[in-house]
């Protein structure tokens, strides 16, 4: 009799599944369940090599579109079938951290992420250049739905890994340290700057809203480990401060606050822990000026009263972001 099936087997036919979406669902659903083990060194290396083919197909479409020898419904599908595949490898991901047998084997899957996160980082950074090359075209639009969903998976992939391994052991002296192509790779903060960058359509509760919930979730994951640096393992220590201060600085910050005015609790939320994580900062603290400069951006946003707002001219700024989170 046939065993069950194989995840790259599942995995394969999610990406190959274009038309039929509740068959994709069944299809990242039975994902979750044929996760291979941490230790399955050989399974996971078939995932990845799957993935990085579909990736891949999704690049060349993406050259063919800044070349102007694409076409628009190729690109999609292919870009749709890229998006599908990262989401089946982050089910089979979330799976693995959190099963029962998790014992120091991140190996493989450090391998894995390698392998196919660093050409998902190359086609959205095509995508968004063939999108401003093209925009003139009216078959093209400036901004394709499916790269903006790519990039929310992929922001998901990337808080959930990091805190995910931060929780195992805030140490990282477990072998469980992040794969490069999420500490050591500068393209991040690309991504979340263009995924936060997009407040204004946020709010509908489509992909827009997921990849800047992620995003955000990704940086105050990186904030957090800026916070308790001073308990990260030596081996990890240096790799782990320079992503933080390409993902959690003025900038990200500035890009961050917009989202407070959406109206999922959950992203504000976000919003005001990452200000909390500012204001405990010796450099963050810094990054929205005076109290009375900070007050007057922030204020408004939480809908605070004069009472509140003199309250935090008056006192230290992490009293009003500790009370409103």
């Amino acid at each position: 009799a046939p065993g069950p099936p194989r995840a790259e087997d599942l995995l394969a036919a999610l990406i190959g599944c274009s038309d039929a979406p509740p068959v994709a669902r069944q299809l990242e659903a039975c994902l979750s369940s044929a996760a291979p083990q941490l230790a399955d060194g050989e399974s996971w290396g078939a995932c990845a090599a799957i993935l990085r083919n579909a990736l891949a197909e999704a690049l060349n479409a993406e050259a063919d579109a800044f070349a102007g020898a694409g076409d628009a419904a190729a690109r999609a599908l292919a870009m749709a079938a890229a998006a599908r595949g990262v989401r089946g490898m982050l089910r089979m991901t979330v799976v693995a951290l959190d099963g029962d047998d998790v014992d120091d084997e991140f190996d493989h899957l450090r391998a894995t992420c390698d392998a196919f996160l660093p050409t998902a980082l190359d086609v959205v950074w095509a995508s968004a250049q063939s999108g401003v090359s093209c925009a003139p075209r009216g078959d093209w639009p400036a901004v394709s739905a499916d790269l903006v969903d790519l990039e929310a998976t992929i922001c998901k992939l990337h808080a959930k890994l990091l805190m995910l391994l931060f929780e195992f052991d805030p140490s990282f002296e477990s072998n469980n340290a992040p794969p490069r192509s999420i500490a050591a790779e500068p393209r991040w903060s690309e991504v979340f700057e263009r995924a936060l960058g997009r407040a204004a359509s946020a709010g509908t509760g489509g992909a827009a809203e997921r990849a800047g919930k992620w995003a955000l979730r990704a940086v105050c994951g990186w904030a957090e480990l800026r916070r308790c640096e001073e308990g990260i393992g030596e081996a990890f220590a240096e790799q782990s401060r320079a992503a933080a201060a390409r993902l959690f600085n003025a900038h990200m910050l500035h890009l961050a606050l917009p989202w407070a005015l959406v109206p999922s609790r959950t992203t504000r939320a976000l919003v005001l822990r990452l200000l909390r994580r500012c204001v405990e900062d010796s450099a963050g603290c810094t990054w929205l000026g005076s109290p009375e400069q900070a007050g007057g951006a922030l204020c408004p946003m939480f809908a605070m009263g004069p009472e509140e707002a003199r309250h935090w001219e008056d006192k230290d700024a992490s009293a009003i972001v500790a009370g409103a989170a």
